[in-house]
This record gives C-alpha cells, sequence and structure tokens, in this order.
C-alpha cells in the first residue's frame, strides 16, 4: 500500500502561500503519521484538535470516530479505487467530507498485476486487458474529472465477480498518490475561509 501523499513538505508550504490570500484565517498544520509515531491518546488528542484533515486513504481514518462534529475531511484516494468506506464514516460521526482522486500512477499499477497474475494464465491476460483500460482512463485524467473515471474502474472491489485478476484492490492501493498541489492548496484555504467564517 503506498505509504500517504506524495511530497507533504510541497503540499503544506502551497497551503502556507495560498492561506496569505485570506488575512482572515491563520493556518496551523502538523504532518501526523499516528500509527508510526503516536500513541493512542496522541492520537485522538491530534483528531480531536484538527479543524481539517488531510489524509490518503488509510486504516488511520478510523480517528475519524473521535473527531469533532463539523471537522473537515480531505481524503485523496488512489486512482480507480471510488471507495465510500470514509466517507460513509465521516457522515456517521458528523465530519464534512471531500474525496480528492491523485494523479494516475500506471507504472506502479501494471508492475503489481505483473507480479500478482501469472503469465500465460486467464488471470494475466484478464490483467493485461484491465492495464489497458486503466492507461486509457489515466491518458484522460484530469483533476475536475477524476471521480468519473475513477469511478469507471471500480478497482475497489477485490475480485468482480466476471473476472480472475488477482490484487486489484491491492495495485489500485500500490499507487503513489500525488496531487496537483497548488488546486489542492486553493481548495483547502477555500474550505478553511468557510470553516472559519461560517
Amino acid at each position: 500500500q503506498s505509504d500517504g501523499l506524495h511530497d507533504i513538505p510541497a503540499l503544506m508550504r502551497a497551503i502556507e502561500n495560498e492561506a496569505k490570500s485570506v488575512p482572515s484565517i491563520k493556518i496551523n498544520q502538523q504532518a501526523l503519521r499516528f500509527q508510526a509515531k503516536l500513541t493512542f491518546d496522541d492520537q485522538i488528542t491530534a483528531t480531536q484538535a484538527a479543524n481539517i484533515i488531510i489524509a490518503p486513504h488509510n486504516d488511520e481514518l478510523v480517528n475519524l470516530f473521535f473527531a469533532r462534529r463539523g471537522t473537515l475531511l480531505f481524503e485523496v484516494l488512489p486512482f480507480g479505487f471510488p471507495d465510500e468506506h470514509y466517507r460513509k464514516l465521516a457522515t456517521a460521526v458528523g465530519v464534512k467530507y471531500a474525496g480528492v482522486t491523485a494523479r494516475p500512477d500506471p507504472g506502479r499499477f501494471a508492475t503489481c498485476l505483473e507480479h500478482a497474475n501469472a503469465p500465460g494464465t486467464q488471470a494475466r491476460r484478464e490483467s493485461d486487458q484491465l492495464e489497458a483500460r486503466f492507461r486509457a482512463a489515466a491518458a484522460n485524467f484530469t483533476f475536475a474529472a477524476a471521480a468519473v473515471l475513477s469511478k469507471s474502474l471500480s478497482l475497489h472491489e477485490h475480485r468482480h465477480a466476471d473476472t480472475h485478476v488477482a490484487d486489484m484492490a491491492l495495485c489500485a492501493l500500490s499507487q503513489e498518490l500525488r496531487v496537483d498541489t497548488v488546486d489542492f492548496a486553493k481548495q483547502v484555504v477555500r474550505e478553511a475561509k468557510h470553516f472559519c467564517t461560517g
């Protein structure tokens, strides 16, 4: 699985730079890796203190149970993996949700599929077709159309009933999560402004 967002410092700088254009808000950012460094109590404290959470799709998002109502979550999802578990959790606990689809990573996706599906098998032939569909969708990628393209692949299902391809979801999760930091920062600051003023 991807270990998180690519180039967090660049995203944090972009958010700081964008926030300078909105004097009514103060940005205080922290980059936290819950499972690696924080005790459970520290995880709860950090989650409760956050107004906005930006996180990759991973198990650490179960900490949403401890978020204050009205907190805003930006979940960064791998391309082709329109999973809604954390959106549903956010809704259930009163957290506002915004899903952001990362840029496609066809190289990692293809390498993973090739490793998981043996050559000369039906699974490999189907995985080659899936890889071609993935590359075609990736070729049309824009951040505006990302969610629709991603949903058309539906790689979040571990196995479709009509396929022999192994590890589709795992391969989708293996992608590096890259976003357009400037556009994403604008979206975060726009939402922060709404959070702070209304």
